[in-house]
């Protein structure tokens, strides 16, 4: 693994990784928001060409960012319904992030990767269906907003 990443190849990927970093800590400034947008996908390239590097072994390569990274998803999922949620009992961000991340780890190991590794054959089916239904109630509440409104009778 050392080799690999002492090549030149791992330090421009280490060097990519820490632009990327940079430039999502700069995107503030809204008049250089392009570049630095462009910059941040330059150095994704970069690092997905060259692939590991120093830096990025030890960042990325860690058991803690590579829990973060099996969990984030759910967490992306489910973080602004439960933020919404929230706010109707506490104002205190640390408990709606410490909230977040637990549901997140039940969706991931209790739900998610149930589904994931079933050898049931009714599993595709069943996606299938649940997702036919979103797209029904999606449409019907979309487009016909009308048709769940409760009618008041004279």
């Amino acid at each position: 693994m050392w080799e690999r990443t002492k090549s030149a190849k791992g330090i421009l990927s280490s060097i990519a990784t820490l632009l990327i970093i940079f430039s999502i800590a700069k995107q503030h400034n809204i008049n250089k928001y392009i570049f630095w947008n462009w910059v941040s996908t330059v150095g994704a390239a970069v690092y997905i060409h060259c692939g590991r590097g120093i830096f990025n072994d030890f960042l990325l390569g860690n058991k803690v960012t590579i829990f973060i990274g099996k969990i984030s998803y759910a967490w992306y999922l489910t973080h602004f319904p439960l933020l919404k949620f929230c706010n109707f009992f506490t104002d205190n961000l640390f408990t709606k992030v410490l909230t977040g991340f637990i549901l997140a780890i039940l969706f991931t190991y209790g739900i998610e990767n149930k589904i994931r590794f079933s050898k049931s054959k009714y599993v595709i089916p069943g996606l299938v269906l649940a997702m036919a239904i979103l797209a029904i109630l999606f449409f019907t509440v979309y487009l016909f907003p009308s048709f769940w409104a409760l009618q008041k009778t004279p």
